[in-house]
């Protein structure tokens, strides 16, 4: 099953996560799809509940999200 979120409580549940950007060269639009492991995937569900300044409070909620969505 695929499942594009943009909640974090969603994304701790998925088994292959990928941070997908969008930007602008040279006047065209690129899309790239960056697959996540282990610490990126935590820091992208902090950057998902925080916003763009990441702290330590907002990677441990990631991370017990991501580990409470395991068990």
């Amino acid at each position: 099953m695929l499942c594009i979120t943009h909640l974090p409580q969603v994304a701790a549940y998925a088994d292959l996560h990928f941070k997908v950007e969008k930007k602008v060269e040279s006047g065209r639009t690129v899309t790239s799809a960056v697959p996540l492991a282990n610490d990126d995937r935590v820091v992208e569900v902090a950057r998902m509940l925080g916003g763009i300044k990441i702290t330590d409070t907002t990677l441990e909620h990631a991370r017990e999200m991501i580990a409470e969505a395991v068990r």
